[in-house]
């Protein structure tokens, strides 16, 4: 992944996670839902800052570029 899209997604993913925090702080998301949203963006968040995982995660289930395995796991 080149240096500016792995910035993109470092950064888009810790918006995510903020944006979160702040919901549940806000009472806006039930904190029964949190746990699963938190895990989401923190996974997210791997990720993208260990490359390699996230490689050999994209060629297991048969996707073509690493970008679109984090993008199908973002809309999941």
């Amino acid at each position: 992944m080149s240096p500016r899209l792995e910035l993109i997604a470092i950064i888009i993913s810790l918006i995510m996670l903020f944006g979160i925090v702040d919901l549940v702080r806000r009472g806006k998301l039930k904190e029964e839902y949190s746990f699963l949203w938190l895990l989401t963006g923190f996974t997210l968040f791997v990720l993208v800052v260990k490359f390699d995982l996230l490689v050999k995660l994209t060629r297991a289930i048969g996707v073509v570029t690493p970008a679109n395995t984090l993008f199908f796991f973002g809309l999941l």
